[in-house]
Formats: C-alpha cells, structure tokens, sequence
C-alpha cells in the first residue's frame, strides 16, 4: 500500500449482518478510505446499508412519448330539406340533393404544417347536375378552397383538400359548405358541416421524478415543456393512477407565446405500494357548447414506495457503546429515505493514537428499531514521519549546548515540511527546533539540533517529529522520544586553600583563595561569595567577570575572623542567567579555628 504524508490506513472490511427487528436484518458493508488525500486531517468512512426484509427496488421508471388527440366533435349545422336519412346504402337514399356524410381531418397540427383533409358526400340526382363544395375560414368568412363537378344518379363522392396549412398558433373553426344548381341554374345550399383544427407546438422534454418515495411522503413531478402556442391557451397537466384508476392531481396551466417551463406537480404516496402512473397534457377549448379536449403528449412512469426505511446511522471508536449514543453518520445523497443507504462519515484521525482502532457502524430502521450487530472496520494509523533514532550525551555542562541527533523515516505524497523539536517534558516548553527541511517520497533524514541545558539536574526530555500540513496551516506531531540528559555546572572551584588556624586581633583578617574552572558558550558573569554557614549571612566576594568559552580564573578572599572558636565557612560560586538572577552552581565548605592571641 503506497503511504501518503497523512495518516496511512489499512482496511479490512468484515461484512456482517446488523439486525434491524424480528421481520429483516440489514446488512452492512463497511469501508474506510485507505489512501485519504494528502493533507486532510480525517479519513473517510463509508457504509452500505440494507433492509433485507424490503428489498432494494430497482428504479422501474420508464418513459414513452405520444402525440395523440381524442376525437373532436364535428357539427353538422344544416342538411337538405329532402334529406330525412343519412343512411350509407346507395339504394335507400330519397332525398334529391346532396348531403356530407363525415369528414376525415386532423385535429391537431403544428402551425405551418401541411396536411390534408376529405369530406365525404351522398348525392341523389335525377338528372346530371353542377355541385359545388367550397372550404370556408368561418371567423374570417373567406373561402379556402372550392370544388365544383357535375353529378348524376345515386352514389357518394369524397372530395380531398391537400396542402393546406395554419401559419400561426391558433384554432381555426371551418366549415364544409355544398350546393347544386337546379333547372333554373340558381344555387341552392344543400348542407354544411362545421369542425375545429387547432395548430400549436406543445412537448414534454423530460419528466423528474424520485425513484423512490416513502410511504404516504409527499413528493413533486417536474414537467420541463416547450411549446408555441396562441395567446392565453389553457393546457392542463394531470397525472392518472392505473391502479386506483383516477387522478392523483391535474390543473390547468395559461401559456402564451413560444418559451421553455418546467411545472411541479405534487403527490401523496400510497402505502407499501409501487404506482404506476401517467402524466397527461391535454388542451381544452369551446365549440358548440361543448368543452372539447385534445391529448397533446403523455409519459408513462413508475415510482416505487417502500413502507420502512433506513433512518439513522452512527459509528463507534474502540468499542460498540448503547445505541443512539455513537458518533452521527450522514446519507451520501443527503437523506435516510430508502431501504437500502450507502453512509458516509468523517472520521477525525489527529486525536488517535498510532496503532490499530476498530470502527464499529450500525443503523437505525424508520420505526426506531437499531441493528443488534454491527459491522466494524480496523484502521492502523500510523505516522508519516518517524524517529528511528537519537544520539545524545548522557551529561552536559549547565549553560552549553546540548548536541542532539535525530535520525528519521519518512514517506510523504508530495513535497512536506518537516522538522525536529526538543521539549522540556516537565514543563512542556519548547527548547529548539530543527530547520525545517522539504521531504518528498520516502527515505531517512538526519536533524541536528543544540538546545541549551539551562537547569541543573537531570533534563527529560521529549523529541517530536513534526510535519507541516499546508492546507490546515499546522505543525502535526504523531511520533516522539523520550530521553534524560545529566547536566552539571559550568563553574566549578578548585584548589581551594585557607589557614586553619587564625588569631583573634586587630589584624585577624585570612586569605582564602583557589580557582573557578568554567566552560560556557556565551560570555557569562560570575562571582564567588563566601558565607558563613553557622548564620548564612555572606562574608565576602570577589568581584564580578565576565567569563566565556573554557578556562580557569584565579580568586582571592580576604574575610575578617569576628570571634573565637571554629567558623564553618562555604566558598560558592554564582552566575548570572538571562533574567539577571544570580544561580548558585557549585560551592566548596570548609572550617577554621579561631583562637586567643
């Protein structure tokens, strides 16, 4: 497995099932990212979760379209006097004239369309006669076409008007009009038929709709249309349910003009059970009195209802804790609403410790009901930066550096900043850092670092290697080291000499004397003070230098003897640090016998 520069993962995924009630277990597959990119500060946590008992319903939509139109109604508004039937048989007709029987037209055009139409005729004449048949635009009153031809006998005639078309959006009434010419060659009106073409563009583009629905959920029907239609045309949109055989919604919506719109439609789900539906465009206008319909278009779809579902579901660390009380996990597509839900969490991996941790996921049904088991996933979180090992003195000098070298592993994704920092492990304070170095790949690096030993005694000490994640802004620290290191003062007395005996008189003054070995890396000031141990009260010093690098600085005290008897003395040396206090570091006791003169 390739290790990246943030915590590197390895997966097993264990598939169990996680019992949700009694009627069905859901399953749960369960994953973690093994490779999480660079940088992010979590590793994603994905699940797969199944109701077992209702299966998964497989999204059983589909589509037709249709451009069908109902019949329109035809009047016929006037028919010859003689005319008592208009029966089809030839041989039965008594009525002198002629009449229109039907006519075969198309209801529905687009506008600029070309399309043709025929009306049939019964004619019954005793003699050859001249008949005209004319088409007319009733609301503009202008002939269209005419026909005119002579007939004789009994018989029927159908009469075709081709390349006809309505250049605009519109419903045009026309009228079929036919007369003959009697003996006196005069026309006479014979019958008429009245019929409706409506020229309009109107689709369905495409339809929107969930796949799946929970049990008596409200949801929308998305109707994205173009259409081209006459100002103010009312077109009603219903969706048809063949199960309980009625409609589940509809209304009519006001277009005008050419322009592309989508439309919602809203429904209730049944309960438990899959609908098949169909949505329906109709257009609906006036004629004799009557309100007349045309299908424009219709889809045909299928939306399935589950009637419980995955609700809930939450992962734990280390350990399954009561259920509710886990760690919230989120639905991929936004919502727990379906039998069957792929899962997914962020799971924050900078608080956890290297090593293994297992993950533990399991969800909750719609009635309340959490998995009895639950599926788990072992993360090994390791560092992408290592300390492989440390070499330092096991005793420094209060005062100088304290060289430090610090081997590591690493393996980074791309370009990192890494570095090394030394911490007081009592205190907690930063004693140095490393210069920071770009790592990229994988391989070993060697830091050198040279804190100052500031204290005396022994030092713990914590090492840290520590990476830079740019896109958090942060030093990250997942290993470190702990060592001591002995430190001793940089001045230290020696040789030192004084009388062992003095007289106590006017002159009783002694000479105490010896030299100050020091080693310091920076220029430091130093005494030594002589105190008498008895009352601790100081009875001398030298004066102050100013001392650096190594070497030996001869001293010399010259305390008076006060009183007989023994005087227990103490010859200590002082250096002042860099808050200006002066630090005792080494000191030398000794005695001396004062007597009589």
């Amino acid at each position: 497995m390739k290790k990246i520069a943030i915590a590197i993962v390895v997966v097993v995924v264990l598939l169990l099932q996680v019992t949700v009630y009694a009627s069905g277990p859901v399953t749960s597959d369960v994953s973690a990212s093994p490779n999480p990119s660079y940088g992010a500060p979590y590793v994603a946590l994905t699940a797969d979760l199944t109701i077992d008992s209702n299966p998964i319903l497989t999204a059983a939509s589909s589509e037709t379209k249709a451009c069908e139109t109902a019949d329109v109604a035809k009047a016929k508004v006037a028919s010859t006097s003689n005319s008592n039937s208009n029966s089809n048989s030839n041989s039965n007709l008594n009525f002198t004239g002629i009449i229109i029987e039907d006519i075969d037209s198309p209801n529905l055009v687009s506008p600029n369309e070309s399309f043709n139409l025929t009306v049939h005729t019964l004619y019954n004449f005793s003699r050859e006669t001249n008949v005209e048949l004319c088409l007319v635009d009733c609301d503009k009153w202008v002939p269209i076409d005419c026909r005119a031809l002579n007939l004789s006998g009994t018989g029927n005639k159908s009469f075709v008007f081709d390349g006809l078309a309505i250049t605009i959006p519109e419903k045009v009434i026309l009228a079929a009009l036919v007369g003959y010419k009697n003996e006196s060659e005069k026309l006479v009106p014979s019958d008429a038929f009245y019929f409706p073409i409506v020229a309009l563009n109107f689709t369905i583009d495409k339809l929107k709709f969930p796949s799946t629905v929970k049990s008596n959920e409200r949801f929308n029907v998305t109707i994205e249309t173009t259409y081209n239609v006459a100002p103010v045309t009312n077109i009603t949109l219903a969706i048809y349910d063949w199960d309980i055989k009625d409609y589940h919604t509809g209304g009519w919506r006001t277009l005008s003009g050419s322009d592309n719109q989508s439309f919602n439609l809203t429904l209730t789900a049944p309960q438990s059970a899959d609908i098949d539906l169909t949505l329906s465009a109709w257009l609906s206008y006036e004629f004799v009195n009557e309100t007349m319909y045309v299908l424009l278009a219709h889809r045909n779809f299928t939306v399935n209802v589950i009637d419980y579902w995955i609700a809930a579901a939450e992962y734990f660390i280390g350990s399954l804790g009561v259920d509710g009380t886990g760690i919230p996990m989120s639905a991929s597509d936004g919502a727990f609403d379906s039998a069957a839900e792929k899962i997914t969490a962020r799971v924050p991996i900078e608080d956890l410790t290297t090593g293994s941790h297992t993950l533990y996921v399991h969800g909750m049904d719609s009635l309340g009901n959490w998995g009895s088991k639950a599926t788990s996933v072992v993360l090994d979180v390791t560092c992408p930066i290592t300390i492989s090992d440390i070499d330092y003195p096991a005793e420094a000098m209060l005062y100088n550096p304290l060289p430090v070298t610090v081997n590591t592993d690493y393996s980074f994704g791309s370009e990192t900043k890494a570095k090394i920092s030394i911490y007081n492990r009592d205190t907690g304070q930063l004693l140095a850092s490393s210069y920071e170095k770009a790592l990229s790949g994988s391989g070993s690096e060697l830091f050198r670092l040279d804190p100052l030993a500031k204290s005396l005694g022994v030092l713990n000490l914590t090492t840290r290697a520590e990476y830079y994640l740019a896109k958090e802004q942060k030093w990250v620290s997942r290993d470190s080291s702990d060592f001591s290191i002995n430190v001793t003062s940089p001045f230290k007395i020696t040789n030192l000499q004084y009388p062992e005996t003095v007289n106590l008189d006017r002159s009783s003054f002694f000479t105490v004397k010896g030299d100050l070995n020091y080693s310091v890396r920076v220029s430091t000031t130093a005494m030594v003070r002589l105190y008498d141990r008895d009352t601790g009260k100081e009875i001398g010093n030298t004066r102050e230098w100013e001392l650096a690098e190594t070497g030996s600085m001869p001293f010399r005290l010259d305390p008076f003897a006060r009183s007989v008897g023994t005087m227990n003395l103490s010859a200590r040396v002082y250096y002042l640090d860099d808050k200006q206090n002066w630090i005792f570091c080494d000191s030398s006791d000794f005695s001396i016998s004062v007597d009589q003169p």
